[in-house]
């Protein structure tokens, strides 16, 4: 699903985000630890958006084991509330003696409306290019913008920046993942995104300063 958002995006709109939203953080150097759910049961080449799917068993053990090791121990766990995540963050909050998860709808991959399970090649050629000529802005039937998934999901960061709230552990999607990165790099929207893997890690540190520095881990 990232693959075809990153090939419309660049004909989307290019304008520039402004890197001053962020204001200065006088709370100190924090982290906001981002991680994309395991593999999904569903078929490849479906759109799935907020379908509420099932993981891989063996996916979902392998990245709780890659967590133990790369992100400390304890964190509060924030997550997307759909199965796919929410397997993720009741785990690892479990193994890692953590309180229960908070779950945000904030967090939850774009909604693809009419086109929630379809094949992306099934879906009208008409409809794709509309999607690709307004890419922030077009509407799937039923369904949500990218500008919309990426307001939602800025004003999740902002709310975990301006509480003043610790160091956390976000489970969440792709889609997410990639707008709110381009939105913190003061980066396009529509700009071509980097494509992250089933289980990508990314860290947001904030410095302090009103600096966010971004460390993608794969």
């Amino acid at each position: 699903m990232s693959g075809v958002m990153d090939e419309l995006s660049a004909a989307g709109d290019a304008a520039r985000h402004a890197a001053g939203r962020a204001a200065v953080d006088r709370t100190g150097p924090r982290t906001l630890w981002l991680v994309r759910h395991p593999q999904p049961v569903v078929a490849t080449g479906i759109c799935y958006g907020q379908t509420d799917l099932e993981v891989e068993p063996e996916a979902l053990r392998a990245l709780i084991a890659r967590l133990h090791v790369r992100v400390p121990a304890g964190l509060p766990v924030m997550s997307s509330p759909l199965r796919r995540c929410r397997v993720v963050a009741e785990a690892i909050a479990a193994s890692r003696h953590a309180d229960e998860p908070v779950f945000d709808a904030r967090w939850a991959e774009m909604h693809f409306g009419e086109w929630e399970m379809c094949a992306w090649n099934a879906i009208a050629r008409p409809a794709i290019d509309a999607w690709a000529a307004d890419f922030l802005d077009y509407l799937p039937p039923g369904g949500e913008s990218v500008r919309q998934v990426a307001a939602r999901v800025r004003e999740a960061f902002d709310a975990w920046r301006d509480a003043g709230a610790p160091d956390a552990l976000v489970v969440t999607h792709a889609g997410p993942m990639q707008l709110l990165m381009r939105e913190l790099r003061g980066q396009p929207l529509s700009q071509r995104g980097e494509k992250l893997a089933y289980g990508a890690l990314v860290e947001c540190r904030l410095d302090g300063r009103g600096g966010i520095h971004i460390l993608e881990h794969g």
